[in-house]
């Protein structure tokens, strides 16, 4: 059986997938399954619910859920290559198959073409689509987006073949896990649950059509509360996704349930609520939304901008009402595309501003300069110096090191 429970954002989709998953797990064997940066908050929801039978409980994402079933398995696990080592693998591919390369052999010598192709060839696999259907679709389109597309699957056919049974791309994940759950009923006598979902990918889409086959019952919880709506509104993917599954369950012969709707809200601020509400069905309203004194909808150019407005609000409020720095969040989708612009705007601001960010150890300054000076003890070469001088831990001015440098490079040092 499939079921849907919908509502638009704040209207207790999440307590009630928690709700029934804690009364399910009552009978029997329950999954929830969320996006990777939800499974903490999920799990800690699930566990503070009452009459939860934690024993029968797996709270997952797509990631987890295939180290799950790797691990229940107990074979097929393969090591993942990295980053700088898939570089290099499909540099290796590319020179293999240059000489079958239509259009991509004349960029094969540009710095960056194997990033970009590593990129491409992600981007294909989360789709769900692998060599043999690039190489069916270049045949029929033909012209130059099929050369490229022939190419394309001439280097990822190259570049699998270096992998096989030795190590596995981490775009290659769910691919494997769809083969592995084809004879492996991980999900039988089981009911799952889907929440804080958008979409899915390619891949995902065929992991769900595995659930399907296996699973008691599968449930979805959608931000939206109109699913049969096929403009290009806010909901549109989401939509989609929730047409894009009834077609799977209906091919499958899958009972469908009528769908829960929720429509009180439970938004504490009345101002979000009518954000909420101008965002999702009035956009003209946006205008008459932002005179409200709690809530200001500022439009920008760029980031620059965006940033620079958020310090000029922060400056007057701590400078004129007596805020501190500390009571202020900045909140972006991607930190990484925000995170120069927000730094520097608070630096010509005069605003103390903590970055939430992730930063590998051996990127800091006292771990660069404790391998560098082991690196530089057992071979003294010139990059193991200045790298070691460039933590900036030494007694050697940025002057003295910047006059070195010049030294030995017109030297050849």
């Amino acid at each position: 059986m499939l079921e849907f429970i919908l509502g638009r954002a704040c209207t207790g989709k999440t307590h009630q997938i928690i709700k029934r998953l804690s009364d399910a797990s009552a009978l029997g064997r329950c999954v929830l399954i969320v996006p990777e940066q939800f499974s903490f908050e999920s799990e800690r929801a699930v566990i503070k619910y009452p009459n939860a039978y934690l024993e029968n409980i797996n709270v997952l994402s797509f990631s987890r859920l295939y180290d799950e079933i790797i691990e229940k398995r107990g074979k097929g696990s393969y090591p993942c290559v990295s980053d700088f080592e898939k570089i290099i693998l499909i540099r290796k591919a590319i020179n293999a198959c240059k000489d079958n390369l239509k259009i991509f052999f004349k960029y094969i010598g540009h710095r960056d073409f194997s990033e970009k192709i590593a990129d491409t060839i992600r981007d294909f696999k989360f789709a769900g689509t692998d060599a043999d259907e690039l190489m069916r679709a270049s045949e029929q389109i033909g012209d130059i987006c099929g050369a490229k597309l022939h190419d394309i699957s001439v280097i990822m056919s190259a570049y699998e073949a270096l992998l096989k049974d030795k190590y596995i791309d981490p775009s290659d994940r769910l691919t494997r896990l769809y083969q592995i759950l084809t004879d492996y009923d991980y999900f039988r006598n089981t009911t799952v649950f889907f929440d804080s979902f958008t979409g899915f990918t390619g891949q995902q889409y065929k992991i769900i059509e595995k659930i399907f086959e296996q699973a008691d019952k599968v449930v979805f919880s959608f931000c939206t509360d109109n699913p049969d709506d096929t403009s290009l509104g806010v909901f549109h993917n989401i939509n989609f996704a929730v047409q894009k599954i009834k077609s799977m369950a209906r091919s499958r012969n899958i009972e469908i349930s009528n769908p829960q709707i929720l429509n009180s809200n439970f938004y504490s601020n009345t101002s979000m609520h009518a954000l909420e509400e101008a965002i999702s069905y009035d956009a003209a309203s946006l205008e008459k939304t932002s005179s409200n004194s709690n809530v200001r909808v500022i439009s920008c150019d760029n980031r620059r901008e965006e940033a620079l407005a958020a310090a000029n609000i922060i400056s007057k409020e701590v400078y004129e009402n007596g805020y501190r720095f500390r009571d202020f969040v900045l909140v972006s989708r991607n930190a990484e595309e925000y995170g120069n612009a927000v730094e520097r705007q608070c630096k010509l601001n005069d605003i103390a501003c903590f970055m939430d960010k992730s930063v590998s150890l051996t990127g800091t300054p006292l771990c660069v300069y404790i391998l560098s000076l082991l690196e530089a003890a057992a071979s003294s070469t010139t990059d193991n110096i200045l790298t070691l001088l460039k933590t900036g831990l030494t007694d050697i001015s940025t002057d003295e090191i910047s006059e070195l440098e010049d030294y030995t490079y017109i030297w050849n040092i």
